[in-house]
Parts: structure tokens; sequence; C-alpha cells
């Protein structure tokens, strides 16, 4: 029976060193096992997030050298502020074009942006002198132009004769206009 006894013994000093072997070095060690596993998964999904991310940014990429000639024709839709040389060249061109004499009178010579608009705009007033129908055509040539516009006011005048026979209107018949024409010109 003492042989019984010393296994009974032996086996609970077994067992609980057993236990203490299990609960002081293998659980930290799983523990540790367990916190590196979810570690790797947190990298695996910034891993997958930032491969995603590659992806749409390359992807943006693509899409941006299509649309690049695109923005470009629509930044020449806006006109330099500090020097609208070529927009007063086409107004110029077109009036001319257009059989009528013209004065161009920036009323705001800065860029102006209004927080109710998107964009900076100069403001211009053109005097146009000539036939009706051919204002007709240089508003719509002008409307159609290169460049993004609104026409803020217009106010045409049918010339008399006594303006006809006054010095700046020699060349007009009856029957012409004066046009005084409001323009917002949208800038860079």
């Amino acid at each position: 029976m003492n042989s019984i006894k010393e296994i009974i013994l032996i086996s609970v000093v077994f067992g609980i060193l057993t236990l203490l072997l299990i609960v002081f070095l293998v659980y930290p060690f799983l523990k540790d096992i367990q916190q590196v596993s979810d570690e790797l998964i947190l990298l695996r999904e910034k891993l997958f997030l930032a491969k995603s991310e590659f992806e749409k940014s390359e992807q943006f990429k693509q899409g941006y050298k299509g649309l690049e000639s695109d923005l470009n024709k629509i930044q020449q839709f806006f006109i330099n502020p500090e020097v609208p040389i070529d927009l007063i060249e086409f107004w110029e061109k077109t009036a001319a074009g257009a059989g009528l004499s013209i004065n161009i009178v920036p009323t705001s010579l800065s860029a102006v942006a209004l927080e109710s608009e998107p964009w900076s705009s100069l403001i211009f007033r053109l005097n146009l002198t000539g036939s009706f129908p051919n204002f007709l055509k240089f508003l719509q040539k002008t409307e159609r132009g290169p460049y993004l516009i609104e026409v803020q006011d217009i106010n045409v005048k049918k010339l008399t004769e006594r303006e006809i026979g006054s010095k700046g209107y020699e060349n007009f018949s009856i029957g012409d206009v004066f046009v005084n024409l409001v323009i917002k010109v949208f800038s860079k």
C-alpha cells in the first residue's frame, strides 16, 4: 500500500508541476503568440488598405492623364487678370469682322471674387456702334468664344441724325445703334 501512496503522491506532485509548468511557461507563451497573431492580422489589414489606396491612386493618375488635356482646355476659358490682352484682341477682331466700331473700358481692373461666385472676375464695358444685326453677330460670337463670360447689362440706343452729324459717328447711318454692353469675364 505504501507503493500506491507513493504513486499517488508522485502523480499529484507531477500533476501540480505540470499544471504549474502550463500556467507559468506555456500560457504566457500562448498569450504572446495570440498577441503576435493579432498584430499580424492588423498589419495584414493595413497592408491590404495600403495596397488598395495605392491601386486607387494609380487609377486616379490614369484618370488624370486622360483628363489633363480637358483640364488644360478648361483653363483656357479663364483670362489672365493681370494681362487680358488676348481677350481685348478677340473682341476687337470680332467687332471688326462684324463691321462694328468698338471702345473697351475696363470698369474693374483687379480680379474680384465674391463669396457667391466660385471664380474671380473682371468687368468690362464695351461701347459698340454699328448696325443692330451686326451687333447680334458680335454678341453671338462673343458668347460662343473661347472665354467664360457673363453678359450683365445691354443698353441699345438708336443713333439720331444729330449724333450721326457729330464727330466720331460720320461713318454711320440712320438705323445704326449705339450699344453699351457690360460683360463679366471670369479669370484664373
